[in-house]
């Protein structure tokens, strides 16, 4: 067998696990039609992820994406917005 079919059947098996197995979190079936915005929200999931735990998160994300309707530059957002507020309700409040 060509190493090339060894590599597809491998990513196919992983893509048949993860269809079956993956977690049903908020930020991966976002129904936003501009691909700015939602780049926007996979990093605010990011970020938040990098702060604390999964299950906390599927919790807060929810309340965040309907109040952070983004229209700009991330530039502006980090300018406009004091970091507390970015991570506030995710164990990092100080």
């Amino acid at each position: 067998m060509q190493r090339e079919e060894l590599v597809r059947r491998f990513v196919e098996k992983i893509w048949q696990w993860y269809a079956k197995n993956k977690r049903t979190l908020p930020w991966r079936d976002l129904q936003i039609a501009d691909d700015t915005q939602r780049a926007y929200m996979i990093l605010v999931s990011e970020v938040m992820l990098q702060q604390t735990q999964v299950s906390r998160v599927q919790l807060l994300f929810p309340r965040f994406l309907p109040n952070r309707i983004f229209r700009g530059k991330v530039i502006d957002l980090l300018r406009d917005h004091p970091r507390g507020l970015t991570l506030a309700g995710i164990g990092r409040e100080s």
